[in-house]
């Protein structure tokens, strides 16, 4: 059954992590260098470099994560704003989907790098990707209303919405760009592996 990312719990969240985990070393785990550095355009980013966003962005949210589990997270003067979180929470959630019409803009702190990608950077997303999913686990199991407490978006210190909705908000990014790398290996110039010789 197809969930909702909008609505989606965070057991629900946890299981569509381990599905891009699994999905990203089945299709992803054997690129080689220089499939992982092609771009179709040098205006394009490379599959390396989508990886290196996410790890980036995804990064930058543990820290908030981390002080609601300690019990330790402050709230700032325009996380108390009402109704704002709720309506950046839900723009942010349809903007990122796979099938949303309008790209959104890359905020300068989720940048990938300009430098070439080694191979290793899908076993980084590996392992940030199982401390993401323990991290959703603990979360779910806090005595704490995740859709009430409000986080500041690492993209804009202007921009709030729930602990529970920035949840959502890795998850469908991570799809998000997933999709993209796919889109990538799909193009007719992609280099392909080369036959082992016999």
């Amino acid at each position: 059954m197809t969930v909702d990312v909008r609505k989606a719990t965070l057991p629900e969240l946890v299981d569509m992590a381990r599905d891009v985990r699994r999905d990203v070393a089945a299709r992803f785990g054997h690129l080689t260098e220089a499939q992982l550095n092609w771009k179709p355009t040098p205006q394009d980013w490379s599959v390396g470099q989508c990886f290196d966003h996410i790890l980036t962005s995804n990064a930058l949210y543990f820290d908030t994560f981390d002080a609601v589990l300690r019990g330790t997270k402050e709230t700032r003067c325009l996380e108390r704003v009402p109704v704002l979180p709720g309506l950046y929470g839900r723009f942010l959630i349809e903007a990122l989907r796979p099938a949303a019409a309008r790209k959104m803009p890359t905020s300068p702190n989720f940048y990938p790098t300009q430098s070439a990608v080694d191979p290793g950077i899908i076993d980084r997303f590996l392992a940030q990707q199982d401390h993401l999913m323990a991290t959703l686990e603990a979360l779910a199991r806090a005595d704490v209303d995740l859709g009430r407490v409000t986080m500041t978006s690492p993209a804009s210190s202007v921009v709030t919405y729930s602990v529970l909705d920035g949840c959502r908000i890795i998850v469908i990014h991570e799809q998000h760009h997933i999709g993209q790398i796919q889109r990538l290996l799909d193009w007719p110039a992609f280099p392909r592996a080369q036959a082992a010789l016999p």
